[in-house]
């Protein structure tokens, strides 16, 4: 701009300076000046020496004047360039300072509105950016948006810890990131009803997946599709469990049932008294079995639904365990087993339900008996760890196959059934020792070998407000 502008003035003031001189010969021959000088030559070159003279201040002059004029200018457009570029590189809360009522000043005024426009457009866009991508990090369901061609756009963590997918993966063909055709499927078959699929990449999981068409807001045109990822394995789990509870206590109710109805109705034709007390002694006890285990569904329904944690009190574990010890000495000397409580003298106490501890122990203790043979022994233990009560029950029992204890305290879940039913066993004992465990915040660990016996280690936190 300075070198268009100089040689845009440079001829205008070159045309001004000749005009100029050739006015002043005009008018001296006009006038017949020339004929009063009496040194012609001297005057010419007088003449020639202001002349070169007028020429030389007369460019200085334009030029200094242009230079300034033109610095004058370009100060403003050349800060406008700076505040431009920043903003260009993100920094949106520059401003130009230039206060001049002219139009550069305006010009300034303008880019300063619009960078203040753009500022609160920018901030606006990326705290709707901000909230979306949060609103879809914390989501459990996974997200994935993919476009016309199929190509991911957006995808959540969830989505990426559902199948496995590691790095980034936007722009990239969603069946070359995730193999498998039923995701092709699903985006063939959009909007309709939700499917269910199963993955077993890491970990065994039920999905319920969906896939919904976007259409751009303004213009209705679709611009992709969006798939949905729902979890319902635990769902899925929880109906098994009710449905398998459910078939569990039928089948438990409905066997002690059969025996009591069929040896009552036997009964009507027995004539021998002999035969009737045997019979009535089954049925007294198949009548305690199921008294045993409605107790045992009720107990364990009560554990379920009750908060026990309101009348939490003060519970001494060293009292508690001498006194499972007086309930259960009868049963194991009745099966010949030697019974062992070895209790620190320190006293231990837990914040707690007195009666639900009892009723733990003694579904230890008494698991422990009825599964050692007789002459065998069960020990149990009381001591500190730290911050921590530990209780060993152990026993010299027919032991536990390894693959049987995941599944221990499942309900309804026995070892050998057959065997278990023979003992007046329901197979919620160990339940009911879990969900007790559960409310004391405290944890129950399982080791056993066949032939050998069984130890259960219970965790408990101890309590120390006086």
């Amino acid at each position: 701009m300075r070198k268009k502008l100089v040689f845009f003035i440079l001829p205008i003031v070159l045309f001004c300076v000749v005009f100029s001189f050739y006015l002043f010969i005009v008018l001296l021959k006009k006038y017949g000046l020339y004929s009063q000088v009496n040194d012609i030559l001297q005057f010419r070159f007088d003449f020639l020496q202001y002349a070169f003279s007028s020429f030389i201040f007369t460019i200085a002059f334009a030029t200094i004047l242009v230079i300034f004029k033109l610095d004058f200018i370009l100060k403003p457009i050349k800060s406008l360039t700076s505040i431009a570029t920043k903003i260009a590189l993100g920094q949106y809360e520059k401003r130009i300072d230039f206060y001049e009522s002219d139009e550069i000043g305006q010009l300034s005024h303008s880019f300063n509105l619009m960078a203040s426009r753009l500022e609160d457009t920018i901030k606006d866009l990326n705290d709707k950016k901000n909230k979306l991508y949060s609103i879809l990090n914390s989501m459990d369901d996974g997200v994935i948006f993919v476009d016309n061609e199929q190509n991911i756009i957006l995808i959540n963590p969830a989505a990426m810890d559902l199948f496995d997918i590691k790095g980034d993966v936007k722009n990239r063909y969603i069946l070359e990131v995730i193999r498998d055709s039923r995701i092709y499927e699903i985006l063939k078959n959009k909007d309709e009803a939700p499917t269910e699929i199963v993955i077993n990449n890491s970990k065994y999981r039920i999905i319920q997946t969906k896939a919904i068409s976007v259409s751009d807001f303004a213009t209705q045109k679709e611009i992709g599709v969006l798939l949905v990822f729902h979890d319902v394995t635990k769902i899925k789990t929880l109906e098994k469990m009710r449905s398998d509870f459910v078939a569990n206590v039928s089948h438990e109710l409905k066997t002690p049932l059969t025996s009591i109805k069929g040896f009552a109705e036997t009964l009507k034709y027995v004539e021998d008294s002999a035969t009737r007390e045997k019979f009535l002694d089954i049925i007294n006890v198949e009548a305690e079995r199921l008294s045993r285990l409605i107790n045992d569904i009720l107990t364990l329904s009560e554990l379920e639904h009750k908060d026990y944690s309101v009348n939490f009190q003060k519970v001494c574990l060293n009292d508690s365990i001498d006194e499972v010890y007086y309930i259960m000495q009868t049963i194991a000397n009745e099966k010949n087993i030697k019974l062992n409580f070895d209790v620190t003298n320190e006293k231990l106490y837990i914040n707690g339900d007195r009666d639900k501890f009892k009723q733990m122990m003694i579904n230890l203790v008494d698991n422990a008996i009825k599964y050692t043979p007789s002459g065998g022994s069960v020990e149990v233990t009381l001591r500190k760890n730290k911050d921590n009560a530990n209780i060993i029950i152990k026993d010299t029992g027919i032991g536990i196959p390894k693959q049987h204890l995941p599944r221990l305290f499942e309900r309804f879940y026995r070892v050998d059934k057959a065997r278990s039913r023979s003992m007046g066993g329901t197979g919620l004992g160990l339940a009911i020792v879990k969900h007790i465990l559960m409310i004391f915040n405290g944890r129950i660990d399982v080791e056993s070998e066949i032939n050998k016996g069984t130890k259960f280690t219970i965790t408990l936190p101890l309590y120390y407000k006086s």
